[in-house]
Order: structure tokens, then C-alpha cells, then sequence
């Protein structure tokens, strides 16, 4: 390609603009090529503390969502084999009772115990 007037051998950035048009590569496309966007520093000890905070909530909300159920079914299995209610009506007391009074069945004892179990076999630290 011949030089227009008033280039200068050193000036590279006009000669890349100018080969960038002939080749059909839009100015918008390549102002954005040519200048590199910057990206904010996270440091490696906030990367690190949100990605322990993304991996205790979701173990915390995978055993909340696990829990409910377990519970519930665990608490008919034992009163089952108590001999106080059948399976299938403790079952159904169990699920009617997370709806019609959900704080007492999330406060309640065996509630409790298996999101806690559930919730410290799901944490980042028990990878092992």
C-alpha cells in the first residue's frame, strides 16, 4: 500500500487504523481491540472470601431445601415405629404442618438436627 503524505515511518497507529478499515473491521470493533479493557484487582484474599461465602450459602440453602423433607419423614418414621400415628398420617400431619405453621416446624428439634448435620456435610470445609 503506498504511504499517503504526511505519514511518518514511526507513526504505526495510523497505519494499523487505516489497514483496519481496508480489511472492513468497523472503527468500533477496533477501538476495542486496540485498547484493552480494564478490569478491577481483586485481590487473591477477596477472591478466596467470596468464594467461601458462595459455597456456605449455597450448602446453608441445599440443606434447608434437603431438610424440610428429611425431617418430616424421619419424624413419622419414629412415630410410626412408636406406635402413636400410621406412616402415611404422620406424613401427611408432617407436610401439612410446614405450611399451616411453618416458624413452629422450623424451630422445631428435629428440624434443627438434620440441617445441621446436613449443613456441616455440605460446607466448603468438608471437602475430604
Amino acid at each position: 500500500m503506498p504511504k499517503a503524505s504526511g505519514d511518518d515511518d514511526d507513526d504505526e497507529w495510523s497505519g494499523d487504523v487505516v489497514r483496519s478499515f481496508e480489511s472492513g473491521v468497523s472503527a468500533a470493533r477496533w477501538s476495542a481491540r486496540a485498547r484493552p479493557v480494564e478490569r478491577s484487582a481483586v485481590t487473591p484474599s477477596q477472591y478466596y472470601a467470596r468464594s467461601a461465602l458462595a459455597d456456605a450459602s449455597a450448602a446453608a440453602s441445599a440443606s434447608f431445601l434437603v431438610s424440610l423433607p428429611v425431617s418430616v419423614i424421619d419424624r413419622a418414621i419414629v412415630q410410626n415405629a412408636a406406635g402413636t400415628k400410621p406412616l402415611g398420617q404422620g406424613l401427611v400431619q408432617g407436610f401439612k404442618s410446614i405450611a399451616t405453621q411453618p416458624i413452629r416446624t422450623l424451630t422445631h428439634q428435629s428440624f434443627l438436627m438434620v440441617f445441621g448435620v446436613c449443613a456441616c456435610a455440605n460446607s466448603p470445609q468438608s471437602d475430604g
